[in-house]
């Protein structure tokens, strides 16, 4: 299965059900439980957290103050403190 397939796959699942995720940090603790009414698998995480971010980055941009002409600079130092952080919590894995 080609790339493109896999996705329009995936956002065929995601726009053809009512989806509910709950998201639980324990207290003590920044490690999520993750929890979805549709599934329990990381790729579809995936997708759904592509979309969620999405709407995310937008409302942030949306926010007064924030200079909507450095758009971009701000979405990719937003990434890049996900970057940074995945690959920080990572290191031990090595």
């Amino acid at each position: 299965m080609k790339f493109d397939e896999l996705c329009e796959e995936k956002d065929e699942l995601l726009s053809s059900n009512e989806i509910q995720i709950c998201i639980k940090f324990p207290r003590g603790s920044l490690d999520p439980e993750i929890k979805c009414n549709i599934t329990d698998s990381p790729i579809i995480y995936f997708y759904l957290f592509l979309h969620v971010m999405k709407k995310v980055f937008k409302d942030f941009l949306a926010i007064k103050g924030v200079n909507s002409e450095r758009k971009e600079d701000i979405i990719d130092g937003l990434l890049e403190m996900l970057k940074e952080d995945i690959l920080k919590e990572g290191e031990n894995d090595f």
